[in-house]
């Protein structure tokens, strides 16, 4: 288990989005892919399946270019797969498990 802290202020509807201490299980989970334009890069962010897509990707506010779910396989490395229903984007899910283990795992 890991103990989430996330605190976003979302422009487009002025509402406060805070996860408090919320305990998520790492056998699903989301994640979006966005294009960070000041690295010139793509970066991975993981969150808690409670929260949807669209209002994770409003509080980070970079281009999204893919988004799903993701789980911890057998060996510890992370799997990428599926599709985000309200950013209407599908995973990568090779190159998006090799971007979230990268950063994630370090491999």
């Amino acid at each position: 288990m890991v103990i989430i802290y996330h605190l976003c202020f979302s422009g487009h509807s002025n509402s406060i989005i805070f996860l408090r201490e919320h305990y998520m299980s790492f056998s699903k989970t989301k994640y979006v892919v966005f294009k960070d334009p000041h690295l010139d890069r793509e970066m991975p962010y993981i969150f808690p399946n409670i929260v949807q897509h669209l209002d994770f990707a409003r509080c980070i506010g970079d281009i999204a270019i893919s988004a799903g779910f993701c789980h911890l396989d057998k060996n510890g490395m992370w799997e990428a797969y599926g599709r985000s229903e309200s950013l209407g984007l599908n995973s990568r899910p090779s190159e998006d498990s090799d971007l979230l283990n990268l950063f994630l795992v370090g491999n």
